[in-house]
């Protein structure tokens, strides 16, 4: 058995969590393990990461002040897309953010996750506003 089977977060076993969330605790360590600042979410890792930050229900204690695009993601995503759809109609939002209708509705119905190039597109659009 892998050590980090046994590896504990805020003294609850990773293997419990796991169990608790339906998930494998692997997942929990590919996920850690991911560090590299260049590494895109995906919609179900962002999932994941809520599930576990609430979990040990530290959401108030996360310092995302380092991590701008990860704070977008796991908690502002959806909001500041639903102010952005009050300033333009989707498909010119679509335009402006070069994707598809389809896909500004699937970020602001959280289906999918904003890349990081779009973020920084978004994060341009919302200091010129």
């Amino acid at each position: 058995m892998q050590l980090q089977y046994y590896r504990r977060i805020q003294n609850i076993r990773v293997k419990d969590m796991a169990k608790a969330l339906n998930i494998g605790y692997n997942t929990i360590w590919r996920i850690e393990e991911k560090s590299d600042e260049n590494y895109n979410l995906n919609h179900k890792s962002v999932e994941i990461i809520n599930k576990i930050i609430d979990y040990l229900n530290i959401r108030n204690k996360v310092d995302f002040s380092k991590y701008e695009y990860i704070d977008f993601i796991l908690n502002k995503q959806v909001s500041i897309l639903i102010e952005l759809r009050k300033l333009y109609k989707r498909k010119e939002l679509a335009n402006i953010l070069d994707v598809t209708p389809l896909t500004i509705t699937r970020w602001i119905d959280g289906k999918i996750v904003i890349s990081k190039e779009n973020y920084f597109k978004i994060k341009k659009m919302l200091e010129i506003k």
